[in-house]
């Protein structure tokens, strides 16, 4: 898969502005949103204290979304890992912004909200199965095999029940590439 930018300018404004109609807003998600903004664009979402200059120098040095995403796995396969629920919350936050921006947002909008911990199984494992996947993130020697429920930390998945999340996951990227495939 091709790794830039796929939505306009307008489509993470629109974007930001259904986030910010939300309470709480999520801070990871929209800086990685309004970072690939002009900055007129994106000084409504910005912190007052928020120079052009820096803006745009902070701006010039981002890599593609799925490469930035893709270097950011392992911290979160470390943080679901070790059960880190606010961490993973902040992990997928990013991970949302990024695969938007590859313009997977029916991915997002299926597969990765609500953004909140009662509602986030298995600390996130399979959302970041799924990132992984789409990024070619070598998920597998990152994941410790122990799939927790975030009510329950103490209860792991069997065997079975996991390899059954691993599944649906796939199936999910490999319908996800071929729609992509067909437009």
């Amino acid at each position: 898969m091709k790794d830039e930018v796929k939505v306009t300018h307008q489509d993470i404004v629109d974007r930001l502005q259904a986030l910010h109609a939300l309470a709480p807003v999520d801070q990871t998600e929209t800086v990685d949103l309004y970072s690939r903004l002009p900055f007129e664009m994106a000084q409504p979402f910005l912190p007052f204290s928020v120079k052009r200059e820096d803006f745009e120098r902070d701006a010039s040095q981002l890599k593609p979304p799925l490469a930035t995403c893709s270097e950011y796995l392992e911290f979160a396969w470390h943080k679901a890992n070790d059960a880190r629920a606010l961490s993973v919350l902040r992990s997928l936050g990013h991970m949302r912004a990024w695969l938007f921006l590859a313009g997977l947002g029916d991915i997002v909008q299926q597969h990765f909200t609500p953004p909140t911990a009662q509602e986030v199984p298995y600390f996130g494992k399979q959302q970041l199965l799924i990132a992984s996947l789409l990024c070619q993130f070598p998920w597998q020697k990152h994941d410790d095999d122990e799939w927790r429920d975030m009510n329950n930390p103490f209860k792991v998945l069997g065997g079975l029940q996991v390899i059954r999340l691993q599944q649906e996951a796939y199936t999910i990227v490999r319908a996800a590439l071929d729609a992509r495939k067909s437009t």
